[in-house]
């Protein structure tokens, strides 16, 4: 799993734990010095005693100062509190050197309480000052460094001791001057730390230890979590003292250590154990508090107690130190989570008062493993026995951890597991509330969807799953042990209610809870519809809603997609995928506006992809080299290459281009070519090279055509004189460069240089440093220009390939499929559907150079067994005419766009050639493609849509769509008509040189698409006509389309259209309706008998002086209507008058 990295742990927080790692050493080698001080005065027989004793006192000012340690950390700067411990530290060092010296065993006594009353104060300003270095998602990873600090100036502090020991010839006052030296260099570490300002205090101070620990006690043990947490360090510190003192005599009794020195080597292992395990913890956690550790960590415990109490491996010194080890590593890991929880769960004002509770019980625990010892000892139980005890205590331990933690046990584990399957990367992390309730409403790709959001965060969530996953009985009993709530539409009345109200408690009781609003696994990579049950948990609450987007996960192991259906989908681990978190919504949110929010995130998370994808010309790279061998494209003029030799091609036509380049710093092309092999290489060039494709509409009018070129400001254009034959006699560019004459100058060993370049070379070897921007301009597309002199629609490399990526998220493209492609280039649709989407999904692609040659497509999609079709349904139409039903045979998938698939089309084009057509929606400035209508997926919910007649789809990923009143620009409801707004990453740069024409339509984000639509609750669009399309007549909304179906419908076939409705200025009513039409209208008496029955408005019925007769419906080449040629026309006949 991966997630953002904790923050780096800053200068003060260094200089603090260098200074208490140094304090920890002292203590430590002091302590040790003094027992064997102790020994040599009283003799070795007094061991275990002088262990015990010296433990008690240690331990004793803990109990007497912790509330005044935390009284006084509280009222005071825990900066300055450090630096005077510090200089206390340093006179009691001297002070234990005079003792030394006097072989005072009351001196030494005396020096070693001193010594813990010192530590005793500094401990709440230790740990109740990282909360203020730091911020809250370091705490982990600062305890985590801090334990571990303790812990290694153990190890180096047991490894000291016997070599100062021998250096000084066991004259321990000598020695001792050692940690003088130590004390002063901690001293001055803690007067760098900066200073830092009293947190306050809500408890008076008391003469009396135990009265303020019980008003703090009492105070806290209504808080669970918190309290059990504090129990579980002073079991830790309990088991901690126990190990130490009991230790030293388990090494003489049984390892055949005959010096205690010797014996206390053993503490080496321990305590290098406890170190790496509480900074693994750290790691671990990341940015949270891991409690999943504290299980595997008390298991560990009990288990190296019971190994200890069995003598395993006693004989071996080895063997029991890796036991030892493995004791240490144990409890690392449960320490540290408990530590950083008290720190951050306690409240600020309180925690100095908590942190000396923690200590007062902590040592508490200490003192009651040396009187357990004692008792132990004097019951005559050996060393071994003592080690099986504390194992037996432990697993109470492990049962209750079970007990408490079970969800975060089954957390930590999950993560693990899916850390082996998944790469995760997280955003909005920040919106979870750090406290109290909130409920998450997530979409539904995998099985591990509620695991992977336990992974990622830090707060217990209850989970609402479906029924029947929660009693599958492989399921159950992990689902169980994470307090998921089962629910089902299915289930009885009561029970739901049931399930209700258990989600309800655990919102009171201040948990997170998670829903699924799909209600079950996608089956297609869309979206589902959300059901409203989740608005039923939280009625009348003050909840916030946190909207969650899980990307990514849609063709991985855990999803439902079928294996081999898509293409892009490969089995790869770790698998990348995206958990993003949104802003908190207000309880009261309507259902559809939180679906949106979730969408939105779907936006961010293909965003990022994108961006991490890099650009066309890195993604064509990687691809490229996956598939080097395979067969990737060709066209009807007989050209055939595989992805390597389309790669080492358009390498060489990049070198090529630039020899001809007149100025180098051009950074806009022009490309004058049809669909074919050379024109998808020069775009792929292009991309390569780091310029902006200009594919210019050959089937523009002259005007327009000067008019792209003009804005775009090309100064090269790259054609074919065989094309240019074949098409209107354009102005061209100044420099023109002809495919021709590239290919004529290209030697053997440019072939084979750019080969081996293409094979093997790094990419930023291959590409200019702005051909890897993925924010750089890739091609500058120009609209149609049917309503106003075109406009330069600038796309993006991530534009571009954060829409193949969606698309093919979602397409079912296999390993075996094949794309007939006949869409020029200068349509959006050609260029990313049939350029970059075989190229990403690793697919073949034949190319024809017309769309409108039925029979040539019709032989193509036979002859290549093509599986893809993407047409428009002006071009359908022309394949119904010329392709025989054997034709279209190996056709899986046909897919149209660029106009509105009339459903008499699609019914006729499925009744000749047995597939059905499938309409998508898209514009030039969305890269294009917005949404698709999908085949259905094997055994498809009842209630689950991929595809609707009359809509023209459901959002690819990544892309948000919404409904605004035209005026108000106020969010609509499902079902109601309105302006189709569309946010995504696909949404374009800008228009070229038109700031203002760019903010008119694209604001915070959101793209106006003139378009009127509605959606329905499953998420499915419905256009309804153009804002353009519309005219307002008497202060009413009257669609053209909507009179144009009236009109068109006489029962007939026609090949292209014959009718067009329009507006003209009225003085009486603003506008009114004009209609031109054709011959094959028929007869115009019957045409306007039949619109005055017809159920629409009477608002809607042109006056039948209103019709005009031309000879052919003007259109662009694209097929569309040409709305500016016909709305001058109009304005023409109906100034005139004539009929």
């Amino acid at each position: 799993m991966q997630s953002p990295p904790p923050p780096s742990l800053n200068r003060d927080f260094h200089l603090l734990n260098l200074s208490q790692f140094l304090g920890a050493f002292n203590d430590n080698v002091f302590k040790l010095f003094l027992i064997y001080a102790l020994a040599q005065i009283l003799g070795t027989e007094a061991m275990s005693s002088i262990n015990q004793w010296a433990g008690a006192i240690f331990v004793l000012p803990f109990l007497i100062f912790a509330s005044s340690a935390g009284y006084l950390a509280g009222q005071v700067s825990k900066q300055r509190i450090v630096q005077h411990i510090k200089l206390v530290e340093l006179v009691v060092m001297i002070g234990g050197t005079l003792a030394f010296y006097a072989q005072s065993v009351p001196g030494l006594l005396v020096v070693l309480f001193l010594m813990a009353a010192q530590s005793a104060f500094f401990g709440p300003a230790k740990y109740g000052i990282l909360p203020e270095l730091l911020p809250s998602s370091a705490l982990s990873k600062a305890n985590g460094w801090q334990q571990a600090f303790v812990y290694m100036a153990i190890v180096l502090g047991a490894g000291m001791v016997p070599l100062l020991s021998r250096l000084a010839d066991g004259k321990y006052h000598i020695a001792s001057l050692f940690c003088v030296g130590i004390s002063v260099l901690g001293w001055l570490l803690a007067k760098g730390i900066a200073p830092t300002q009293a947190s306050g205090n809500t408890q008076a101070w008391h003469l009396n230890p135990l009265k303020g620990v019980t008003e703090t006690y009492e105070k806290t043990r209504q808080d669970i979590p918190l309290i059990t947490a504090i129990f579980g360090a002073a079991f830790f510190l309990l088991i901690g003292g126990f190990v130490q003192m009991n230790l030293i005599p388990y090494g003489v009794t049984y390892m055949g250590f005959e010096q205690m020195e010797d014996a206390s080597l053993l503490f080496l292992f321990v305590a290098a154990g406890i170190g790496a395990g509480a900074m693994g913890a750290g790691l671990l956690s990341g940015r949270h508090i891991e409690f999943g550790l504290v299980p595997l960590g008390a298991i560990g415990l009990a288990l190296t107690l019971g190994l200890l109490g069995l003598q395993v491996g006693s004989d071996h010194f080895y063997a029991t130190g890796a036991i030892l080890a493995l004791m240490g590593l144990s409890g690392g890991l449960f320490i540290v989570p408990l530590v950083s929880f008290i720190q951050w769960h306690s409240p600020r004002e309180r925690l100095t008062e908590i942190l000396a509770l923690d200590s007062f019980l902590s040592f508490l625990g200490v003192l009651i493993a040396a009187l357990l010892l004692m008792g132990l000892s004097d019951l005559a139980v050996s060393p071994a026995g003592c080690f099986m005890v504390a194992s037996i205590m432990t697993l109470g331990l492990v049962l209750i951890a079970f007990k408490t933690l079970p969800d975060f046990l089954v957390r930590f584990v999950g993560a693990v597991i899916l850390k082996c399957v998944y790469r995760v990367r997280t955003t909005g992390l920040e919106h979870l509330p750090n406290r109290g309730p909130a409920l998450l409403v997530c979409n539904h790709v995998t099985y591990v969807d509620a695991p992977l959001i336990m992974a990622v965060q830090a707060r217990r969530v209850r989970f609402l799953v479906y029924r029947d996953y929660y009693e599958h009985p492989w399921l159950h009993p992990l689902l169980k042990l994470m307090n998921c709530i089962p629910i089902s539409e299915n289930d009885p009345p009561r029970q739901i209610m049931h399930s209700i109200r258990s989600a309800r408690e655990a919102l009171e009781q201040g948990y997170l809870v998670c829903i699924f609003a799909e209600g079950r696994l996608t089956r297609s990579g869309l979206m589902n519809a959300f059901r409203p049950g989740y608005q039923k948990i939280i009625k009348g609450m003050d909840i916030p809603i946190i909207p969650v987007f899980l990307g990514g996960a849609w063709g991985s192991v855990f999803s439902r997609a079928t294996r081999g259906r898509y293409r892009n989908h490969r089995l790869r681990l770790p698998y990348p995928i995206g958990l993003h978190f949104g802003k908190p919504l207000p309880s009261s949110t309507p259902i559809h506006e939180v679906r949106m929010a979730v969408q939105e995130l779907s936006g961010t998370h293909h965003q990022m992809e994108a961006e991490q994808k890099g650009s066309l010309g890195t993604l064509a790279i990687r691809i490229a080299r996956r598939h080097w061998s395979q067969p990737f494209m060709s066209d009807t003029t007989g050209k055939r290459l595989t992805f390597g030799k389309t790669l080492v091609g358009s390498l060489l036509l990049r070198e090529q281009i630039r020899k001809q380049l007149t100025r180098e710093e051009q950074e806009a092309v022009g490309i004058l070519l049809p669909s074919c092999v050379g024109g998808a290489l020069v775009n792929m060039a292009m991309a390569l090279d780091g310029k902006v494709a200009v594919n210019l509409n050959f089937t523009a009018s002259p005007q327009a055509f000067a008019s792209a070129m003009e804005q775009s400001g090309i100064q090269t254009t790259i054609t074919s004189r065989a094309f240019l034959e074949k098409i209107p006699d354009y102005p061209l560019t100044p420099h023109v460069i002809y495919l021709e004459d590239l290919g004529s100058g290209i030697t053997t060993w440019d072939k084979l240089r750019h080969a081996l370049a293409a094979k093997f070379f790094p990419q930023r070897w291959l590409l200019p440093t702005k051909a890897l921007s993925a924010s750089q301009t890739a091609t500058i597309l120009f609209s149609s220009g049917s309503t106003a002199e075109p406009k330069g629609i600038q796309l993006t490399h991530a534009n571009l390939v954060s829409n193949v990526l969606s698309a093919a998220e979602v397409i079912p493209l296999g390993d075996r499929d094949g794309l007939s492609a006949a869409l020029p280039f200068f349509h959006s649709f050609g260029l990313t559907a049939t350029i970059w989407l075989p190229l990403v999904c690793g697919i073949r692609v034949h190319y024809h150079t017309n769309p409108l040659d039925g029979a040539q497509i019709a032989q193509m999609v036979r002859e290549e067994a093509s599986t893809i079709l993407f047409a428009t349904p002006t071009f359908l139409m022309a394949y119904i005419r010329k392709a025989r039903p054997q034709d279209f045979r190996t056709l899986r998938l046909i897919i149209t766009g660029a106009e509105k698939l009339k459903v008499k089309l699609a019914d006729m084009f499925e009744k000749k050639f047995g597939i059905r057509p499938l309409e998508g929606y898209g514009t030039t400035e969305l890269s294009p493609i917005v949404s698709l209508n999908l085949p259905e997926p094997p055994s498809l919910d009842p209630d689950t849509f991929t595809r609707k007649d009359g809509c023209v789809g459901h959002p690819i990923p990544g892309v948000s769509a919404k409904i605004v009143d035209p005026d108000q620009r106020t969010l609509l409801a499902p079902g109601q008509e309105g302006m189709l707004l569309i946010k995504g990453p696909n949404v374009m740069k800008g228009y070229l040189g038109e700031p203002e024409k760019t903010h008119k339509v694209l604001q915070e984000g959101w793209y106006e698409t003139g378009d009127i639509a509605k959606l329905d609750d499953d998420g499915f669009i419905t256009i309804t006509g153009r804002l353009s399309r519309f005219s307002k007549i008497g202060g009413e909304m009257v669609p053209h389309e909507a009179v144009e179906q009236v009109l068109m419908e006489d029962g007939r076939e026609h090949s292209s259209p014959f009718v067009a409705v329009t507006s003209v200025p009225c003085d009486r009513k603003g506008e009114k309706l004009v209609v031109l039409f054709t011959e094959d209208l028929g007869d115009l008496d019957t045409t306007i008998e039949r619109l005055k029955e017809a159920d629409i408005p009477n608002l809607w019925k042109p006056h039948p002086s209103s019709f005009f007769k031309i000879d052919s419906i003007p259109l662009l080449g694209s097929g569309k209507l040409d709305l500016k040629e016909i709305r001058s026309e109009a304005e023409a006949l109906a100034s005139q008058g004539s009929a």
